[in-house]
């Protein structure tokens, strides 16, 4: 019987947690970046000045934790196959 890999199990644990905070991470991003750009739509009789410059800061911020939160599927995703733990998925965007 072959002995548990505990410094796999190790790692894949610490990739998780990082996991679940860049997750949190990226979530706040885009809600940040959906308010902004929601403020902006005003209403009927209402225009609402567009801040280009603050959603573009939101979107870079978004882009670069879907980048590390990516990095680290891949990563957890290794150490998962060294432990039989289960990989994580990555869906596609749908296409409207």
């Amino acid at each position: 019987m072959t002995q548990p890999n505990f410094e796999a199990i190790g790692r894949y644990h610490a990739t998780l947690e990082a996991f679940h905070d860049l997750r949190v991470r990226r979530s706040t991003a885009l809600s940040e970046l959906s308010r902004i750009v929601r403020q902006s739509i005003g209403r009927h009789d209402r225009v609402v000045a567009f801040d280009g410059v603050a959603v573009e800061e939101k979107l870079q911020r978004a882009i670069s934790v879907n980048a590390e939160l990516m990095q680290c599927i891949d990563a957890l995703n290794e150490y998962a196959a060294e432990t039989g733990k289960p990989q994580m998925t990555v869906d596609s965007p749908s296409r409207y």
